[in-house]
């Protein structure tokens, strides 16, 4: 992030309140002491299972968007996913 914190976007299996397990997307963040913050769910219509982001270790400046492309299912997707701070 600009601010220097460190996020992590991470795709889970979870149950569902029925016992189904379904994917999704989510965001911690981990702090200067190595302590995780609250994991936030992302509602992505279609969850990236593997994906790629642009990042300060690809040259990218760090910034409050996240530019993401990865796979949902068999399909190539993008995603942009502004944080709101």
């Amino acid at each position: 992030m600009p601010d220097g914190r460190l996020l992590v976007f991470l795709y889970a299996r979870i149950c569902d309140a029925t016992g189904k397990s379904i994917g999704e997307n989510r965001l911690v963040e981990i702090r200067a002491d190595g302590t995780l913050g609250r994991l936030v769910a992302v509602p992505l219509k279609h969850p990236l299972e593997t994906f790629f982001s642009a990042s300060a270790r690809a040259g990218c400046a760090p910034s409050d968007t996240l530019d993401l492309l990865g796979e949902a299912g068999r399909t190539i997707r993008y995603a942009k996913v502004r944080i709101a701070s």
